[in-house]
């Protein structure tokens, strides 16, 4: 089964964000590309469960946070920002 990966507004101002302000933006964007190709593939078995259906993925200096909806095949990105 193939998910939609949709991504809040909020999301999508941090990730421009975090691509002005990072000097590797090949990382980020292989970061982007393969968190976006996993999380269609199988987002249940991504990350770590923070209750009921919201997960985090924390890998290569960044956290996402994210929602998945099996019901739907909808997986929604709400956060996506630097890990310190």
């Amino acid at each position: 089964m193939k998910f939609t990966v949709t991504w809040t507004e909020e999301a999508r101002n941090e990730l421009c964000e975090l691509f002005l302000a990072v000097t590797d933006r090949v990382e980020l964007s292989h970061f982007v590309n393969a968190l976006e190709t996993e999380l269609a593939r199988r987002p249940e078995s991504l990350g770590e469960s923070r209750g009921g259906q919201i997960r985090v993925i924390m890998e290569s200096h960044f956290g996402v946070l994210f929602e998945v909806r099996p019901d739907d095949c909808l997986v929604k990105v709400f956060h996506i920002g630097w890990l310190w």
